[in-house]
């Protein structure tokens, strides 16, 4: 696995047009422009069949792309593909289309390859509609990738931790509450974070109107940088990454598969907060906040790990206070 984020001077590695770093390590539009592009160097990764794109922005008034391509392992680039046009209204926005082209496909918030593919580059446009208006200022931007072939897992760390995110129930809000699996977590998380708004507040933040989902992952953690946190999506391999964010002090937000809710209610997909864990060896539990229950004692949930193994998709929403930093960080292989 990995994922590889930039923020700051790692920007600068590339090429861009029409934009400059300021003293806070963001891009944004130079005085007279209302269009500028921020293009990557073309990174090189162990081979991978899947990925996903995620950026950090104040968009202000202005909108932010983010486009990926990919090398396939024949050695062929695809066409830029975006995973949507994000502004701070979600009047403005436009999610990212499925479909396929180029040896990919694009799922809503997934990029996949055919078969697999062993680099990648990406590019972020900013735009605002005239040069009054203050220009969007990008902050982060993070490419997850899933690989090609198992990896080993490394041994789970023993012990207990535990953090305190409190409780929500997705269904207190009314109407929609059954669609607000992904902003309620993401509320519950960014509440552990100092960040506490109304559920029904996060949820209008991260709508996606091109495909009328709460749960489009890239708008998620947008939403989350909009509301002054850092934020990415990130493909464990193991949970030993999940072990390591908890020790850090950051809950996770975990993507479930397709299954059945705790009270029976079919699912076709489902995002918790892992807020702990007590392991010994291999075995043990997570301590989870489940939105879909109704009351602190149905929210708050413990799992065997065999358990969450079997529903776990391996995708995770990681919250952090926003840091000031230049830099670049590669996690590598679990």
């Amino acid at each position: 696995m990995n994922t590889i984020i930039h923020r700051g001077t790692a920007f600068l590695t590339g090429e861009y047009e029409q934009l400059r770093c300021n003293r806070r390590g963001e891009m944004e539009l130079l005085p007279g422009a209302c269009r500028g592009c921020l293009l990557s160097p073309v990174v090189p990764l162990p081979e991978f069949r899947e990925c996903v794109g995620s950026w950090n922005a104040f968009s202000s008034h202005g909108d932010v792309e983010l486009q990926v391509r990919l090398l396939s392992s024949s050695g062929r680039w695809s066409g830029y593909v975006s995973f949507g046009v994000w502004t701070r209204q979600p009047a403005g926005r436009c999610g990212g289309s499925s479909r396929e082209h180029s040896g990919i496909q694009f799922d809503i918030d997934r990029l996949i390859a055919r078969p697999v593919a062993v680099a990648l580059q990406y590019r972020v446009f900013l735009r605002r509609r005239n040069l009054s208006e203050p220009s969007p200022r990008l902050r982060q931007v993070a490419v997850t990738t899933v690989p090609g072939a198992p990896q080993k897992s490394p041994p789970l760390l023993a012990g207990l931790r535990l953090l305190p995110v409190p409780p929500r129930s997705q269904r207190a809000v009314s109407a929609i509450g059954r669609f607000l699996c992904s902003p309620t977590s993401l509320a519950m998380a960014m509440a552990c974070h100092g960040v506490d708004l109304p559920t029904a507040q996060v949820a209008a933040q991260v709508f996606d109107p091109s495909s009328s989902l709460y749960g489009n992952w890239p708008f998620n953690t947008a939403a989350a940088a909009e509301f002054g946190l850092t934020a990415h999506v990130e493909y464990a391999a193991s949970l030993r990454t999940v072990q390591d964010y908890l020790l850090a002090g950051l809950p996770v937000i975990a993507s479930i598969r397709p299954g059945v809710l705790a009270d029976g209610t079919r699912s076709e997909g489902h995002l918790v907060v892992v807020r702990g864990f007590h392991c010994h060896g291999n075995s043990g539990r997570l301590f989870l906040n489940d939105p879909w229950g109704q009351t602190p004692s149905e929210i708050r949930q413990c799992w065997e790990l065999e358990r969450f193994e079997r529903c776990w998709k391996h995708y995770i929403y990681v919250l952090a206070a926003n840091e000031r930093q230049g830099g670049r960080l590669r996690r590598s292989a679990d």
